[in-house]
């Protein structure tokens, strides 16, 4: 196991998808939730992204492109990390989480749609640039 592995395991716990009790502070993925720990930290997380050596594939999470979970599933070895990873990242404010939930209007799917889109790797990552004293963040442009 990595570093990496082990930043995403011991600040996170998962959860079966919309399970997550009300008040928690947790990223939903419609495949699971995230709970971010509180000592989870941004600067930490992304040194040890951009030190992580690709089990099967490499990946730049900052390049400003969408990754899906199942690309980062191959670069960590594990989809599940990749879910975690994703929320966590999210949390801490990295990258967007874009996905049925977030594109769409509530309701326009079904639960089975949105879990049917989701398993088709509908559910990506895009990061965003670290927002100045004056400006949101905003994603990166190429």
């Amino acid at each position: 196991m990595t570093e990496l592995h082990s930043y995403i395991q011991s600040h996170t716990t998962t959860l079966p998808a919309d399970t997550a009790p009300s008040g928690q502070r947790a990223v939903q993925l419609i495949l699971l939730d995230v709970i971010p720990s509180g000592s989870a930290d941004a600067d930490t997380l992304r040194r040890l992204i951009c030190a992580h050596k690709g089990e099967y594939i490499d990946v730049n999470l900052f390049d400003g492109a969408e990754h899906d979970y199942i690309q980062l599933g191959a670069w960590l070895g594990s989809q599940h990390h990749a879910l975690a990873l994703m929320g966590l990242g999210t949390h801490l404010g990295l990258w967007k989480l874009l996905s049925p939930r977030t594109m769409l209007p509530a309701g326009t799917l079904t639960l089975e749609e949105e879990r049917e889109l989701a398993g088709r790797g509908l559910v990506t990552v895009q990061a965003v640039q670290t927002p100045g004293p004056s400006e949101d963040a905003k994603p990166l442009v190429f």
